[in-house]
């Protein structure tokens, strides 16, 4: 008897746990997070298929053919894309002006967004997110999880609205890697580096841009953590901890715009560029002139 109560009680045991690994799996699996939480769902995934496509890792989409010739044209501009990854910014050059500058969010640690020169070759007028791996892998993503911030508490659940989810295929380095373009429903992610190396951009800049470029317009990413801007030096935080000679950056820049420096003068820069993340090259000239007089004042 005592046996019989034994192996009941194993069983019971056994019961709750399956019940309670398989109530884990269900929450782990649910469609809110998905893409756009980067949360412990680990359902990070990217890719932009048409919802024919059954091959969770491919990637593809509605191509527009409709829109590829007019977008630009209206303006009679040829845009160029220009993104720079530590400072979360994608830039709309026209014969060589920034005409638009949108916050992204770009790839993290584990999937950097890859650095290059390349073009556009599909416009995806339809895309969707689907469910990377679990029982639910290559099933589409029909909800998003919003939150306060990133990271931040869960205020609402929204049905993703895939008729305004746009795509951009990209080429880099002579590749389609499916790094892509797009549009997240999460603009708390914006400003951090949390995707699976794709480029996201908010529903209403995506399209915006989407409505500008073409297949073939070119595409420059680069990882700067120096940027140079009307007299001021603006530094980004080393996302990707590839340690930058700081030095060597500035040279390079000076050099580029045939400004006259010292090692002195970029040792200052640098000490205050890792503070204040924006330093203006004539204020730090003036400290230090004024520093120079005081010493001269001081000899005499």
């Amino acid at each position: 008897m005592r046996k019989n109560i034994i192996y009941t009680n194993h069983f019971v045991i056994f019961i709750l746990l399956f019940s309670l690994s398989v109530m884990l799996s269900e929450l782990i699996c649910m469609p809110g997070g998905g893409a756009f939480t980067f949360a412990a769902t680990q359902l990070e995934e990217e890719i932009l298929e048409e919802a024919s496509e059954t091959d969770g890792e491919s990637v593809s989409g509605s191509a527009d053919g409709s829109q590829a010739a007019e977008a630009g044209e209206a303006e009679g501009k040829d845009y160029e894309i220009y993104v720079n990854i530590p400072s979360f910014t994608l830039r709309l050059i026209a014969d060589g002006v920034c005409e638009k500058k949108y916050k992204v969010r770009v790839g993290k640690m584990a999937s950097k967004t890859i650095t290059g020169l390349g073009s556009i070759t599909k416009k995806f007028k339809t895309s969707y997110f689907r469910y990377a791996s679990g029982p639910q892998q290559g099933e589409v993503i029909r909800y998003s999880n919003i939150r306060s911030s990133y990271n931040g508490k869960i205020v609402k659940r929204i049905k993703i609205p895939y008729d305004k989810i746009r795509g951009l295929e990209l080429e880099i380095n002579g590749e389609v890697t499916g790094q892509i373009i797009h549009a997240t429903t999460n603009p708390e992610t914006l400003g951090h580096a949390c995707s699976s190396g794709c480029v996201g951009m908010s529903i209403e800049d995506m399209l915006d841009l989407y409505s500008r470029v073409k297949p073939g317009t070119k595409v420059l990413i680069e990882y700067n953590p120096v940027e140079y801007h009307d007299e001021t030096f603006y530094f980004y935080s080393d996302i990707y901890k590839l340690n930058p000679d700081y030095s060597d950056i500035l040279e390079e820049i000076f050099n580029s715009y045939g400004i006259s420096y010292t090692d002195d003068f970029i040792k200052q820069i640098i000490k205050k560029g890792k503070k204040q993340k924006k330093v203006n090259i004539s204020e730090v000239y003036g400290e230090m002139r004024e520093k120079l007089a005081f010493e001269e004042v001081s000899v005499f």
